[in-house]
């Protein structure tokens, strides 16, 4: 994350990677479709939020981000997602937590990759849910001139 982008809140994002069996390039595979998660705090558990197509993250406030991948790393553990650095726009016109994020971060992932087999012409249409867990850290910046475009 950028020099000068305070950490705000660090939640944990539960849920599911779904993907869609699709033929391209003359080659069957898993595309993701969306992330269905529930972003819950860390200490008790309670849902703060969710995570969501575009990607996007929604607080329970009615505030929302949208975020466009900047970094991209390989997970730490096999069959896990990548690791993201995203930078985030608002989504709508509610104020709340949300409101001032520019970046949002996913690390500590557990699961979620496309499988690496079962995409094929008998299953080309087919969704599947594979669960996974990450860590998601919502930044701010403490100048507008930090804020990513």
């Amino acid at each position: 994350v950028p020099v000068g982008a305070p950490l705000l809140l660090q939640v944990v994002g539960q849920g599911v990677q779904i993907y869609d069996c699709t033929h391209r390039d003359a080659a069957f595979r898993w595309t993701l479709r969306a992330p269905e998660a529930k972003l819950l705090d860390p200490a008790t558990h309670a849902e703060l939020g969710i995570h969501a197509a575009g990607p996007m993250w929604r607080w329970n406030d009615g505030s929302a981000v949208s975020g466009k991948v900047v970094v991209a790393q390989a997970a730490t553990e096999p069959g896990s997602v990548p690791w993201l650095l995203l930078a985030a726009s608002p989504l709508g016109e509610e104020k709340g937590f949300l409101s001032s994020v520019v970046w949002v971060r996913r690390s500590e992932t557990h699961g979620g990759a496309a499988p690496p087999s079962g995409c094929d012409p008998a299953h080309l249409g087919k969704t599947t849910r594979v669960p996974y867990r990450a860590l998601y850290g919502f930044y701010r910046t403490s100048t507008p001139a930090g804020r990513p475009r």
